[in-house]
Parts: C-alpha cells; sequence; structure tokens
C-alpha cells in the first residue's frame, strides 16, 4: 500500500509540473505540426524513387535558407520582448518584425526575379519554385508568430489547435495531391503552399482584431531588433550549411540517389530533434520566466535551473534510444528501399541528441542578448565543418556523418560552458 501510494504522489506530482505538463503537450502537438511533415516524407518514399527523394531535400535546402534570410532572423526576439517589456512595447516588437520580414522578402522576391536564370542552374529549381520556397519561408515566419504568441502566454490548447489544424489540412491536402493527382514530390510543395496561404491570412487577421500591431515611430526601435537578430543570420545559417550544403557536396561526388539516401536517414534523425526542439518551446519559456523572478533569490534561480537541466538530458538520452529501436525495426519492414540509410542514422542519431542537450544550454545566451557570443560559435564550427565536408566526404558519407557528430558535440559543450558563465555573473549580482 505504502508502494502505491508513493508511485500514485509521484505520478500526481509529474502531472502537476508545469514544465513537464506542458512539454508533453507542446511535444504531442509538435508532432502534428512537424511530425507529421515527417510522415509525409515517409509517405512520399513510397511512391518517388531516391532520385525524386532528392530533388525535393534541394528545395527543403532552400526553404531553409530563405528562413532566416527572410526574417533577417529577428522572428526569435518576440519571447525576449515579452518577459522584458510591457504589453505596448511589446506590441511594437511584433510589428517591427513583421515590417522587417515583408521587407527582405520583397528584397529577396526582387532578386529572384533578376537573377532567375543563374540561380535556376546554381540550385537545380526552376524560378517558379524559388519563388514559391520564398513565398513558404515567409509565410513560415509570420505563422511562427502567431503560434510564439501563444506559447510565451502558456496557452498550449490554443497553441495545439493551430498547429493540429495546420498538420492536419496539410496532411489531406498531400495525400490528395501525390495519390490522386499523382504530382509526385512537388505535391507536398502546393500543399505547403496552399496551408501556408490560408494560416498567414489568418495570422494577419487575428493580429489585427486583438490589436497587436503598432507601427514603430523611431529607428531605435528598429535598429535594436535588428541588432539582436542579424548576429543570428550566421547561427541558423549553420544548420543551411552543414547540412544544406552537404546535399550539394554530396551530389557532386556521388548522385541524386545519393542525396536522398543522406536526407532520409538526417530526416529520422529529425524524429529526435524534433522532440528536443518541441520540449525547448516550455522549457525556453520557463527559464525566461524563472530568471525575470522578482521574488527568488538568485542562488536560488540557478540551482533550480541546473536541476531541472539533468531531468532534461536524462530524458532526451532516453527518447533517442527509443527512437533508434523503433527505426531499426520499422525501416526494414515498411521502407527497404531506403535501409542502406541506417547506417547513416546511427551515427547520426548522437548527432541529434547532442543538439538536443545544445537547446537546454541556448536558452541562456538567449535571454541574456548574448546572440554574438551564439553565432562565433555555431558559424566558426559550421565553417569548419563544411571545409571537413569537402575534404572527406568524396571518401565515405560515413565520414560525413563522423563530422556531424563531433563538432555538434564540440558546439553543445562550448556553448554551455558560456552559458555557466553568464550564470555564475548573473548569481553574483553582477550586471551582464
Amino acid at each position: 500500500m505504502i508502494l502505491v501510494s508513493s508511485i500514485k504522489s509521484r505520478i500526481y506530482s509529474l502531472y502537476n509540473n508545469k514544465t513537464i505538463r506542458n512539454g508533453g503537450l507542446f511535444s504531442i502537438f509538435s508532432f502534428f505540426n512537424k511530425g507529421i511533415s515527417f510522415l509525409l516524407l515517409m509517405i512520399l518514399a513510397k511512391y518517388i524513387a531516391p532520385d525524386q527523394y532528392g530533388y525535393l531535400s534541394l528545395f527543403n535546402t532552400v526553404v531553409t535558407f530563405l528562413g532566416f534570410t527572410a526574417g533577417l532572423s529577428t522572428a526569435g526576439y518576440l519571447g525576449v520582448s515579452f518577459f522584458k517589456n510591457k504589453l505596448s512595447d511589446f506590441k511594437i516588437d511584433l510589428t517591427t518584425i513583421i515590417l522587417i520580414t515583408v521587407t527582405s522578402s520583397i528584397v529577396l522576391f526582387l532578386i529572384i526575379i533578376v537573377f532567375n536564370e543563374w540561380l535556376s542552374n546554381l540550385l537545380k529549381l526552376s524560378d517558379r519554385l524559388l519563388i514559391i520556397a520564398l513565398f513558404i519561408s515567409f509565410s513560415s515566419i509570420i505563422m511562427g508568430l502567431l503560434l510564439d504568441y501563444f506559447r510565451i502566454r502558456e496557452q498550449v490548447l490554443k497553441y495545439g489547435l493551430i498547429s493540429c489544424g495546420y498538420a492536419l489540412i496539410n496532411f489531406i491536402v498531400t495525400l490528395y495531391l501525390i495519390i490522386y493527382k499523382n504530382l509526385g514530390w512537388i505535391g507536398f510543395v502546393y500543399s505547403l503552399s496552399i496551408c501556408n496561404l490560408v494560416y498567414t491570412l489568418g495570422t494577419l487577421l487575428f493580429l489585427i482584431i486583438k490589436k497587436l500591431l503598432i507601427i514603430p515611430k523611431n529607428w531605435s526601435i528598429i535598429k535594436n531588433i535588428l541588432l539582436w537578430g542579424i548576429p543570428l543570420i550566421p547561427h541558423s545559417a549553420t544548420t543551411w550549411i552543414k547540412q544544406g550544403l552537404d546535399r550539394y557536396i554530396i551530389d557532386s561526388n556521388y548522385s541524386i540517389s545519393e542525396v536522398g539516401i543522406f536526407s532520409f536517414a538526417l530526416n529520422l534523425t529529425n524524429i529526435i530533434v524534433m522532440i528536443g526542439v518541441a520540449f525547448n518551446q516550455t522549457n525556453s519559456v520557463n527559464i525566461y520566466k524563472t530568471l525575470s523572478s522578482k521574488d527568488m533569490d538568485r542562488v536560488k534561480v540557478v540551482k533550480t535551473l541546473k536541476k531541472k537541466e539533468k531531468y532534461f538530458l536524462l530524458m532526451y538520452a532516453i527518447i533517442s534510444l527509443i527512437v533508434i529501436v523503433g527505426v531499426s525495426i520499422f525501416i526494414p519492414a515498411l521502407l527497404p528501399n531506403y535501409i542502406s540509410s541506417l547506417s547513416l542514422f546511427y551515427l547520426l542519431s548522437i548527432f541529434g541528441l547532442a543538439h538536443c542537450y545544445y537547446l537546454v544550454y541556448c536558452n541562456y545566451l538567449f535571454y541574456f542578448n548574448r546572440t554574438v557570443d551564439l553565432m562565433y560559435i555555431t558559424f566558426g564550427i559550421a565553417m569548419l565543418h563544411l571545409t571537413l565536408s569537402l575534404i572527406l566526404t568524396k571518401y565515405s558519407l560515413i565520414y560525413t556523418c563522423f563530422i556531424y557528430l563531433l563538432l555538434q558535440s564540440a558546439v553543445t559543450m562550448l556553448v554551455f560552458i558560456r552559458s555557466r558563465k553568464l550564470l555564475n555573473i548573473y548569481q553574483n549580482e553582477k550586471t551582464i
């Protein structure tokens, strides 16, 4: 009886732990929004050959690049602004981020129009697909702002309703275009475009109705947000430099089919990363709130944060092991054409775990406005990654996987060290 009572008490305690409960809910909703996209990629693997999967991978590479350049990486400032500023200033910051995103997207659109032939040859995509990629990137930023608004306000159910609704619509439309219209991987692209258009219009309508938009009246506000976001462009570019350019390096040394196999292994790894990102949705809010607390001693704040870190590190390790076992069982049974990707996935899964650990610590650098420090770490390692990939990828894709594994571990360690220094300064009540 005592054991049963202890178990019940433990379960009740976990249920009432806001971070764990919200983290679990955000994970579920993230699976609907991002996980179903992954499932669609698995379905695509049933209908298209590895070479076509490779072209889809190249398209996603362009979307990733445009994703951090279209908004100049300023969207992430929304969470910081919410906890540091009063509501009116938050509204101005939100509007400023949208204006920056619109302006830079127009500039990118003009660049695509002017240099369409050169870009099409370079990126192996038509100018029409490049424009669609730009729209998907732009609209994803706008939709992301709405989701971020509900996330930082910890309105989990509203966040879930929007993200799950998006995922469901995208899933249905994609299957219709792929199976019934026989459009192949292009059907996936068209589905994203349709869903993003609907949700972007809905987002703008919501922001207008709720009166969340206030035009900034001076340059200093725009300047401050740009100074926060622009250093993150090289940081955000690290994913594109590593995963995006690697696809072109593989294509130049092997074939588009090998690009498809490698991309498939990375998509499997992204199951682990996706879970880490989902839990970080609520963990980052919790960290910002805790550090902004005026009612708690700073020594106690740091002790509390470090204790929570241990839970996340253990949880990510367990999740990674479960994913590895699941992939090992289901891929050979369901997608035998991609079984050769498993050897790559086993190494890349460690990269995925290291990335989850990185997410635990990078929040401190965001909160204390140390985005420049983060840029130096991530961009510097990314350039090393690119150099090693250019040298070693031609010998074996296994070497490429080791590059991912070792350098992501290095990034995580460097960010961990920097975060500890910032917490020590904060704990000693010095100006950061």
